[in-house]
């Protein structure tokens, strides 16, 4: 299913969170269960709003709506074919960092090291729009790539600060 035609919101992988609450919003009060005038009725309902509901949650998250652009384009980067053509040596950094996690005890190098994937997340992010809006779907897919590797990262060293502080 797409969810940008569910939601009625363009198929773009930038557009305003606001229109996409909206849209999400009156479809929940459209298919809301208690609305139902048939115990059929109600059953559709909720099998609607389960979908409305995994739409926003898909379109709401920046790597959710970047796989969802890409499936739409036949390209699922949970795929094993994709995912073993990503680069080498973004692997090899992506080691690196889990590395210097794994190892760091001292929190304002933690800290610094997440500010710092923070600002490449923005950068990836920035990237993904680009390509999207440009149509090349290998340079999105590259990028939905290094967008979920680092969200990882940036739980991992959320977490590693956590114990640190503790």
């Amino acid at each position: 299913m797409n969810y940008f035609e569910l939601l009625d919101i363009p198929q773009k992988y930038d557009f305003e969170l606001q229109i996409l609450e909206q849209k999400y919003f009156a479809l929940l009060s459209k298919f809301h269960p208690d609305r139902a005038k048939s115990a059929d009725e109600k059953t559709n309902f909720l099998s609607s709003s389960m979908e409305i509901n995994n739409a926003y949650k898909t379109l709401k998250d920046e790597l959710g709506r970047a796989k969802h652009l890409l499936l739409i384009n036949g390209i699922d980067i949970d795929d094993a074919n994709i995912k073993n053509k990503f680069p080498a040596q973004y692997l090899a950094k992506i080691w690196q960092d889990f590395e210097f996690i794994d190892d760091s005890d001292n929190l304002q190098e933690l800290q610094n090291f997440r500010d710092q994937k923070m600002t490449e997340k923005q950068y990836i992010v920035k990237e993904l729009i680009e390509a999207f809006s440009e149509k090349i779907t290998s340079a999105a897919t590259l990028s939905a790539l290094m967008l979920r590797y680092t969200l990882n990262i940036i739980e991992n060293v959320n977490l590693k600060i956590k114990n640190v502080a503790n």
